[in-house]
């Protein structure tokens, strides 16, 4: 329905828009050269977090519930594979085209101690678990890779990290801002910044404003 929540992933290359419908558990796919849709098709429960391999004209989705990473081909959205192999509440998958790799947050873990995966984009075997360690409580979330600075970025609780590629922190943000507030964050590696969605959310007694 219009109101049920979605999420739009587009592929520059084969120029695909996919459309993750979180509410109804559903996919669908939109060829922008032509107009044609297809789907939609079910989808696990829980998913919503996605990414896009163009080498591959394929999308990525995790989900909360078995089984948690799912490949989906990007024109037929016909299952490509399945794994298992993330514990549960591995979530949130980035691409990287120069390693051909698939890194994804694990956005469940709320110890010190946390973890990135790296996926195989032909089966889903995981091939490394990268550890990095947060200083305050809040879950993980939020997340993108610079392959040319081997650079991970996410949000733990109210601090944006800056990582290297063996999980070191480089850089610790303090942000003015509750995590639940950022909806989406992408690395520019040509202006070499972070751009972020936020959203902030009305108290009892504000009216939400609108603006850009």
């Amino acid at each position: 329905g219009s109101n049920a929540l979605k999420y739009l992933h587009i592929d520059p290359v084969a120029n695909y828009l996919s459309v993750i419908d979180a509410t109804n558990n559903q996919l669908r796919r939109i060829d922008l050269n032509t107009g044609e849709v297809a789907g939609p098709v079910v989808i696990n429960p829980g998913m919503g977090q996605a990414a896009v391999d163009t080498s591959r004209s394929r999308i990525y989705l995790t989900a909360r519930e078995a089984p948690h990473f799912s490949a989906y081909d990007g024109k037929t959205l016909q299952v490509v594979f399945t794994s298992n192999e993330m514990p549960e509440g591995a979530g949130w998958p980035v691409y990287d085209s120069q390693s051909d790799s698939i890194f994804v947050l694990d956005i469940a873990a709320a110890s010190a101690e946390r973890s990135i995966y790296r996926l195989n984009p032909e089966n889903g075997q995981l091939v490394e678990t990268i550890r990095y360690t947060v200083a305050e409580k809040g879950r993980s979330g939020e997340f993108d890779y610079d392959p040319a600075s081997e650079r991970f970025f996410l949000i733990a609780g109210q601090h944006l990290l800056v990582l290297g590629r063996d999980g070191s922190t480089k850089l610790e943000i303090p942000l003015e801002l509750k995590q639940y507030e950022i909806q989406s964050m992408i690395f520019d590696p040509q202006h070499n910044r972070l751009a972020a969605l936020v959203i902030n959310h009305p108290q009892n007694g504000e009216v939400a404003g609108v603006g850009g």
